[in-house]
């Protein structure tokens, strides 16, 4: 099979442009994860005062943590247990992050009637619109008291994962540079 010229060129500069936006997509990736951190903070095990009623708050703890300089927060997930190894349940209770309910035991759920042989697991996963609670560095855990008894929690773990995250005039500007040199490429060989 015998090729023109300008057909070689153009196979060969369509082939150079999708390389090289591969190559950007690739590199830029591998960037963005090298310069990615995982923050971890955590709080022990909090046990509570007995409450003949609900509706007291307290105060469990402040998770700090320091976003690199120049990243920002790509996830967020805290976790934890209600009951510890003081008891294995809880007080019927809602947690808070900084005011965000992240979390609830409710009155004879199995983490509150300890008819499980062990703790129960709670996660919670931030999404975009909750970051702005973490950019300080710090977010404070409390604890509302929902009926009778002790709040019992195991450790409270929040891992933050930040990352650079490249500016949208930055990839427009490298999309605009492709696109000139596309045109070029084409130009030349006709």
């Amino acid at each position: 099979m015998v090729y023109s010229r300008q057909i070689l060129q153009r196979i060969l500069c369509r082939g150079l442009v999708a390389g090289f936006a591969l190559v950007v997509m690739v590199c830029g990736a591998s960037l963005g994860e090298a310069r990615a951190a995982m923050l971890t903070s955590s709080l022990p095990p909090y046990n509570g005062p007995f409450q003949p009623v609900g509706g007291a708050t307290f105060n469990v703890g402040t998770l700090a943590f320091a976003i690199p300089a120049g990243e920002q927060i790509i996830t967020a997930t805290i976790t934890g247990t209600f009951g510890n190894t003081a008891a294995f349940s809880t007080a019927p209770v809602t947690l808070r992050l900084d005011g965000l309910q992240i979390a609830q035991c409710l009155p004879g759920a199995p983490c509150n009637t300890g008819s499980s042989a062990s703790t129960t697991n709670w996660s919670f996963t931030l999404n975009a619109a909750n970051f702005s609670l973490l950019t300080d560095g710090a977010a404070v855990l409390t604890a509302t008291q929902d009926g009778l008894g002790a709040i019992r929690l195991g450790s409270t773990v929040l891992e933050v994962r930040t990352g650079v995250i490249p500016e949208p005039a930055t990839l427009l500007l490298l999309g605009t540079g492709l696109t000139v040199l596309a045109a070029k490429a084409r130009r030349r060989s006709r």
